[in-house]
């Protein structure tokens, strides 16, 4: 497997990827997207989960030498009849969620997912990041970037959403 570097892909690369998934996806009768199409997350969140991770790393590295945590692993969710308190808009819209992983001392291509369970300790001590979520969904929030070079036309949305 090639090793991926913070270097990204070409911007018409990215392109061609978001618009296949646009394609795929359903619009309303308004001809607005049915469900989530981006998540943004502000620069203070990712900080805060990298310094998480990063901690996570320095204790695991120290108790349990080889399985230290190594990544985070991006899974898609969605929120159904549960979305948070705040964001009564957010049912049954897609979202995304950060899991930590930690390495796989005897297939080290393999991370291992590992949760907190709500305690910021696990049984060896090791500082857990528990799963990560609350980016902004676009839509149904009406501060999306509509106008992004990344859609093509056909799958530029609707703006504002309604």
């Amino acid at each position: 497997m090639k090793r991926l570097t913070a270097d990204g892909i070409p911007f018409d690369e990215a392109k061609v990827m978001v618009n296949n998934f646009l394609s795929k996806q359903e619009r309303d009768v308004k001809g607005n997207y049915a469900n989530t199409i981006a998540v943004w997350f502000s620069l203070e969140q990712l900080n805060e989960m990298v310094a998480r991770l990063n901690e996570e790393r320095r204790t695991t590295a120290a108790i349990n030498p080889g399985k230290e945590t190594d990544g985070v692993r991006i899974y898609f969710a969605n929120y159904g009849s549960n979305p948070p308190v705040e964001c009564p808009e957010y049912a049954y819209r897609n979202t995304v969620v950060f899991v930590s992983t930690h390495q796989n001392i005897d297939i080290p291509e393999k991370h291992i997912d590992y949760f907190s369970e709500d305690k910021l300790f696990n049984e060896d001590g090791i500082i857990k990041m528990s799963p990560q979520n609350r980016g902004t969904l676009c839509p149904p929030n009406k501060d999306c970037d509509c106008d992004s070079e990344i859609y093509t036309e056909e799958n530029k949305p609707l703006c504002p959403f309604e």
